[in-house]
């Protein structure tokens, strides 16, 4: 192979780390896939005759934690003491120890992938082509920052729609960003002191600036750590700390300048009330460590953190998807146990002391500088993989392996006599088959994995936007692929089940019983399933499972309370009462959002004193869910200082509640919902006075800033005083050329004539006060004036229609009406929740169910209103 085929080839692996940070789709046995081609064309391009460049120490830092997880996955007829008593209540068996064994076989295959680019690019980079890669490896770490840059400052939702304003480059995540950046910052900043250029210092102020203002503390912390010694070698001698502080007094600036507010703020996060918490990552290392420990010699095995963490049963992250343990010697201990911590380690020491320079390779100072920029970048990224899970970054790991690489070449250089290529071809076709035989196998795993996602996500957007699933294309695709993961294998059960196939979910629930016999969110839908088909046995055992392996997770919760609600089989328990007892005080302990028939069901197994007590301190989501069980079963008292915590003041409500809002949150401490047009405030008024609600000083005041007429509705208007009809119909006249004007104005002539006497005008249209005066039952007008007897009998006719409710809406607000009393008979209202109650405009308090209000309201002629919240 030319030289240029080479450099190539080299770009061309590098360069993949370019592609969503080596994080999209399919990338893993893609790449698996590239370099076993890339072997394959090394080895027939080796020459017969050449030197050997250093390759065992790739075997020594490779080949222990392959064999570990090797036997995690090979058939040896024995399983992880976690799944026994799956496997008894499955009724099957296992011969392998991962509690998942396909993706541990993909987590297997990414191992040897990372071993076969180590061998890939040493014989590629050997001699002095070592420096070219560490300048290609700059080069993709700058224009990565560049990218990243660009995308920040234009806030474009890509990679993904969240962290929009970090400096993240092709990265989903921001500290993987940071990570590969800082481990290309002392490589790049050396080079450049050693060999000069504006491009190579632009590069280095390039990762600087990126990895600052992507805002990863990890990444910020340990780049300094291990930078400050290199920053001060690069300095001018002369002076030297004159020029550390002018430059770091001009960073400062520069940097206070372009505002590093949530930077600063990110970094205050890192302490809690409970102390240094780092984000909440010593909160999740201390649930982990008892299931690390119990995980035993050889761990969960690989790609397993997400059902073993959740075994934990820690309710702090309990309703987030804890994927990764944020440390990756942590991560690494549970998922390949004590014993492939200790050879992991081990091989590590063992390698590195390997890699050490070689005498006189120290004096050559173009290979010196090699061996510190690599040698700093692996250390930065060591340090900062005990607070991050960067090594699972299919970038930064290939970034690891590649500073490996220049370190082993840049300190080992060819010195040996040329020897004959055909051991080496034969080691390189092997790597190759290896490869290809391990991503054909994983291949299958990650399509599964894409597939559930891709079903997942449209899901969640039909669901919200109530749309069925029927004939999704990645519906189709998902039925049409045969499961490798058991998270594939419950999407297609939970697809049957939901179209009602039983027998079919059955199946495939089988399938994710070979696929992973412990999984948590299998063992809830085998509940779900056996209690639609009547098995309360089926669905105890499976509901016991569940919450063996996911105590404190929302879901698993929620099915397993869901059930007990339901349950109607006499004498068949699903849960121990204790259990269930301690599920609900969780639940009530946490901030979900709850369903209604929980409440119900929390009551009955805790009591009501006991549930109220919790529900007083519960968390704003919480509060909300309980708010429409407390407004129906709980005291009024409970209920009224729920509404004052899930209803802030500077929220806006309908005007008609005021006496509502008054009474929960305090006068004046609300805002009322003023309409925007003249005509629909004055509507308002006129809707409030005549209810006899009052009106909020703030539509008060903008009606009487609208002018006449529509100010007059700012206040009530008594039909029954002469002076306030004429000055009303004065202030009309102009504007007759309006509906409501006209309205109003035939009004007030009726309510004139009929006071006058005009038997005419006593109909049904009559206003109600204007009725009750003449019919001398209420102290409306001039009580001195004399009604014509024939005329008081028709009036009192015409109340009579009063005597029963006739219900108007207040728009959001409830209902109100007139009523007519004389002492008799009774006014029935029923409300499922606490109702105000508002009686000519005087707040009488909160009612509930069935209430007979004729007492309260006495004889005579009342608007009562009902005000619903």
């Amino acid at each position: 192979m030319s030289l240029v085929a080479r450099t190539w080839l080299i770009l061309a692996l590098v360069a993949a780390l370019l592609a969503y940070g080596g994080s999209g789709d399919l990338v893993r046995p893609l790449l698996s896939i590239a370099i076993a081609v890339a072997l394959l064309l090394v080895a027939f391009s080796l020459r017969p005759q050449f030197h050997r460049p250093p390759l065992a120490w790739i075997a020594l830092l490779f080949l222990p934690p392959l064999a570990i997880a090797l036997l995690q996955v090979l058939p040896l007829g024995w399983h992880h003491p976690w799944i026994a008593e799956d496997l008894v209540a499955l009724g099957t068996s296992a011969t392998v120890w991962s509690i998942d064994a396909n993706a541990s076989i993909a987590a297997l295959v990414w191992l040897a992938t990372l071993a076969g680019l180590a061998l890939t690019v040493c014989l590629l980079a050997r001699g002095e082509r070592v420096r070219a890669l560490a300048e290609v490896l700059i080069g993709v770490a700058a224009c990565t920052a560049i990218l990243g840059l660009c995308l920040a400052l234009t806030a474009t939702p890509w990679p993904s729609s969240t962290s929009l304003t970090r400096t993240r480059g092709p990265f989903i995540y921001p500290n993987h960003a940071a990570a590969f950046w800082a481990a290309c910052l002392p490589l790049a900043t050396l080079i450049a002191h050693r060999h000069g250029g504006m491009w190579r210092w632009s590069a280095v102020a390039v990762l600087g600036v990126a990895l600052l203002l992507s805002g990863s503390r990890g990444g910020i912390l340990v780049a300094t750590l291990v930078m400050l010694p290199l920053a001060v070698l690069v300095l001018p001698r002369k002076r030297r700390w004159w020029w550390a502080v002018s430059g770091a007094l001009a960073i400062g600036a520069w940097l206070w300048l372009i505002g590093l507010g949530d930077v600063a703020d990110k970094f205050t996060r890192l302490r809690g009330a409970e102390g240094v918490t780092l984000n909440g990552r010593v909160t999740m290392w201390q649930a982990a460590l008892p299931v690390i420990v119990d995980a035993g010699a050889l761990g969960s095995g690989g790609n397993t953190t997400i059902p073993a963490y959740r075994r934990s049963g820690d309710p702090f992250f309990a309703d987030l998807l804890v994927d990764h343990l944020h440390s990756d010697p942590l991560e690494w201990w549970l998922e390949y146990g004590w014993l492939g911590l200790v050879v992991g380690l081990a091989a590590l020491a063992a390698t590195l002391v390997r890699l050490r320079p070689r005498a006189g390779t120290w004096d050559d100072p173009g290979r010196r500088v090699l061996i510190l920029g690599a040698g700093a970048g692996l250390l930065i990224l060591g340090l900062h993989a005990c607070g991050d899970f960067i090594w699972h970054s299919p970038a930064v790991a290939m970034t690891g392996v590649l500073l490996f690489c220049v370190l082993a070449l840049a300190g080992h250089p060819g010195r040996e006599p040329a020897r004959a290529r055909a051991r080496d071809q034969a080691l390189c076709a092997a790597a190759a088959g290896v490869l290809v035989i391990g991503a054909w196998y994983a291949w299958d795993w990650h399509v599964s994995e894409l597939r559930a996602r891709d079903v997942e996500r449209l899901a969640r957007a039909r669901y919200a936007a109530g749309l069925p699933l029927d004939g999704a294309e990645a519906v189709t695709r998902a039925l049409a692929t045969t499961p490798a993961s058991v998270r594939l294998a419950l999407t297609r059960a939970w697809l049957a089940h939901a179209a009602e196939d039983l027998t079919q979910a059955q199946a495939r629930l089988a399938d994710a019983a070979r696929l992973a016999p412990g999984d948590a969110s299998a063992w809830a839908q085998r509940a779900l399933l056996a209690a639609r088909t009547g098995d309360a046995q089926g669905a105890s055992v499976a509901l016991r499972r569940a919450l063996a392996w996911a105590p404190a997770w929302p879901d698993i919760q929620q099915t397993a309370l869901m059930l007990v609600a339901r349950q109607t089989t006499a004498g068949q328990e699903l849960l121990p009462a204790e259990q269930t007892a301690a599920i609900v005080t969780a639940v009530l302990a946490s901030d979900h959002a709850q369903p209604r028939w929980f409440f119900p069901l929390a009551v009955q197994v805790l009591g009501e004193d006991q549930v109220l007590m919790a529900l007083r301190s519960a968390g704003p989501r919480l509060a909300q869910a309980s708010e429409p069980w407390l407004a129906k079963h709980g005291p009024v008292a409970d209920w009224m200082a729920l509404r004052r915590r899930v209803a802030p003041a500077n929220t806006r409500y309908p005007a008609v509640l005021s006496p509502v809002l008054d009474q929960l949150l305090g006068a004046g401490t609300w805002q009322p919902q003023v309409p925007v047009e003249r005509e629909e405030r004055r509507d308002l008024g006129e809707l409030l006075t005549t209810a006899g609600l009052p009106v909020p000083s703030l539509l008060a005041t903008t009606l009487e800033h609208d002018g006449a007429p529509w100010a007059r509705w700012a206040r009530p208007l008594d039909v029954l005083d002469q002076e306030t009809r004429r000055d009303v119909a004065l202030l009309l006249r102009s504007e007759l050329h309006r509906g409501w004007a006209r309205l109003w104005a035939d009004r007030l002539a009726l309510s004139t004539r009929a006071l006058a006497g005009d038997s005419a005008m006593i109909t049904r249209d009559c206003p109600p006060p204007v009725l009750a005066r003449l019919a001398d039952v209420a102290p409306y007008g001039d009580a001195a004036q004399v009604v014509d007897p024939t005329l008081r009998r028709r009036a009192l006719l015409l109340l009579e229609r009063w005597r029963g409710w006739e219900w108007q809406e207040l728009p959001g607000a409830g209902r109100w009406a007139w009523w007519y009393g004389d002492g008799s008979g009774q006014a029935l209202v029923g409300n499922e929740r606490w109702t105000g109650l508002v009686v000519d405009g005087e707040w009488r308090g909160w009612i509930r169910g069935n209430q007979d209000l004729a007492p309260l309201l006495g004889t005579g002629l009342k608007r009562v209103v009902l005000l619903d919240l």
